[in-house]
């Protein structure tokens, strides 16, 4: 059985930089964040605020230090993956009866192969 993870809901800007860092196939220092980050709604002075309060959430973790000309800057990468947040996001709150009905209004919406994959996954999870 999966852990379940207690998170408050993000802001705009906390899951904006979220998508940005799940993009990534590498952990980002603040300034790589900055310009990686093209689409954004919140300013330079806000990044640290809102790394804090990602670190806060246990949502991203400091994977490192890197190198960045003179000195060296941390670097940050997901701690909860893309999925595992929706999920988490989804069904917080719901009893068991309710996750089934979502679960089923999912695979309802499934093509054939989506349902070849996830009997698949189902299997194997029961010979788990």
């Amino acid at each position: 059985m999966k852990e379940t993870i207690e998170m408050g809901t993000l802001t705009k800007k906390e899951l904006e930089m979220m998508n940005v860092l799940w993009q990534s196939e590498t952990a980002l220092t603040a300034s790589e964040i900055l310009k990686a980050s093209t689409n954004r709604t919140w300013k330079d002075k806000s990044l640290h605020i809102l790394i804090n309060s990602l670190l806060k959430k246990n949502l991203i973790v400091v994977d490192g230090f890197k190198k960045m000309e003179k000195v060296y800057a941390r670097s940050f990468k997901p701690a909860i993956s893309q999925t595992n947040y929706i999920w988490t996001h989804l069904t917080s709150g719901l009893d068991k009866k309710k996750r089934r009905n979502l679960i089923e209004e999912i695979i309802k919406n499934f093509d054939q192969e989506e349902l070849s994959v996830a009997k698949q996954i189902i299997d194997k999870c029961i010979i788990q």
